[in-house]
């Protein structure tokens, strides 16, 4: 979203949405910013959207933050979290390090490995190969590497946010 107007609508239709409906929070997934989505789609994309992506998230916590001093909630505030990839490709086009502190929490995918843009159809979540995955890939993300920050991984994020997002059984392929 490049442009601040609608930022601030997403956000304050966000806002709208979880007080009317009950949710505690909102989760963003944008998948991803700065990289082309699937050509079908024709999803749009900028190579500033790693920006962007930083400024949506900065405001909805100030929208969220605001509403949970309205609303009488400051010890249970209304939450953040977004759905985050756990490929070096999809990460390259973000900045964890700058948008972790809007964040309570980020949600590591745990599957899409595979799909529609490779060439063999196959298993999505690679069980077979989760120890590598899980050395090649994911532990990187949450590997302490910053003395300065001690509680923070390779990316400026706290540990403490880091969540493994779900494991799923499917297959994407084509006949």
């Amino acid at each position: 979203m490049p442009h601040p107007a609608k930022r601030e609508r997403f956000a304050n239709s966000s806002l709208e949405f979880i007080r009317k409906y009950g949710f505690d929070g909102v989760d963003i997934d944008w998948e991803y910013p700065g990289q082309p989505g699937d050509e079908k789609t024709n999803n749009k994309y900028r190579p500033e959207d790693k920006q962007n992506f930083t400024l949506l998230l900065a405001k909805v916590r100030e929208k969220l933050d605001a509403a949970s001093k309205a609303d009488g909630r400051e010890n249970d505030k209304y939450q953040l979290t977004i759905a985050a990839p756990a490929g070096p490709a999809a990460i390259s086009t973000q900045d964890p390090g700058a948008y972790a502190k809007y964040l309570d929490h980020v949600n590591i995918m745990t599957y899409d490995y595979h799909g529609s843009w490779g060439n063999i159809p196959i298993i999505n979540q690679p069980f077979i190969r989760i120890r590598m995955i899980l050395i090649r890939r994911i532990l990187p993300i949450i590997s302490i590497s910053m003395p300065r920050r001690p509680n923070s991984n390779s990316l400026g994020c706290l540990k403490k946010k880091l969540l493994l997002e779900r494991f799923i059984i499917r297959e994407d392929g084509w006949v």
